[in-house]
This record gives structure tokens, sequence and C-alpha cells, in this order.
């Protein structure tokens, strides 16, 4: 069957939020194939933008991890945006104000000045840690990530 891989590559597009994804997941016929799909956008469904700070391995081939790298790179610019506008510390690792540390692509380092000038490709590894400067909530459900598990 291939409404696993259906499912998998365009659970990333479902508008109306958790409630509509977990509904989604019921169109799978058998548990294995929805713990299949929970495998494949595992990224996605914990990523949480009211904390998103932690560490990521993503795979860029992978719709779900392609749209957390595409949601990491635009919330970098905003935070970036936000911090130079209220005149903040540059706390970021190359001196450009970014949350964004430690990135590579392919296991080599990108030398892209900030990560949303780079042209995310459709394949590859990135891996990075994001250090959100934005206090999270106190009533924010915690990130699961590599580091969390």
């Amino acid at each position: 069957s291939l409404t696993p891989d259906i499912l998998g590559r365009l659970l990333p597009c479902i508008s109306g939020g958790a409630p509509a994804r977990q509904l989604s997941l019921q169109l799978s016929t058998s548990m294995p194939d929805v713990v299949r799909i929970l495998h494949q956008v595992h990224n996605f469904m914990v990523w949480n933008v009211e904390n998103p700070t932690g560490h990521y391995r993503l795979d860029l081939s992978n719709a779900a991890d392609h749209t957390v790298a595409e949601r990491l790179a635009i919330l970098d610019a905003w935070e970036i945006s936000t911090k130079v506008k209220l005149g903040r510390a540059d706390t970021s690792e190359k001196g450009n104000h970014s949350q964004v540390r430690n990135v590579t692509y392919a296991e080599q380092d990108l030398d892209a000045k900030v990560i949303s000038e780079w042209l995310l490709p459709e394949f590859g590894v990135l891996n990075l840690d994001y250090a959100s400067s934005k206090r999270p909530a106190w009533t924010a459900m915690e990130s699961e990530n590599e580091t969390g598990k």
C-alpha cells in the first residue's frame, strides 16, 4: 500500500494543526504503517516553534525533515532581524546574530553566512544546533529531539 508513503510526505502540508494530523493518521490501515509514518515524520511532529532550542539532524530528502529545516531558517531570519532592531548583543557563533550553530551539511561545515540565505537542497543530511534567544512561555511543552531521547 502506498498510503504510508503518501501520508508521510503530505503530513506537513495538512492544515488544522496536530488534531488534523492525528486524524489523518487514521487513514492508515495497520498499526505497523502508523509506526512507519510516525518514524518518518518524527522531527516534524515534535518540533515546537515556542521552544525550538535543540540539536537537529535532518534528512533533507524527507519532506517532513525538509519542512523543519525551512521553518528553522525562517525563524532564524526573524530572530536575527528582531535582535538587530532591538539592539541586542550579538551572541552568535559567526558574528551574524544567528541562533544557528555547529551547522554541517553532508558532514562538511556550511559556508553560508546565515542559514536563511542558503538554498536548501533536496537531499543530504543537515546537522545543526538552534539556540533561540526567545525564552519559552512557562506553558510551552519541551521539544523532544536527539539530545532529549
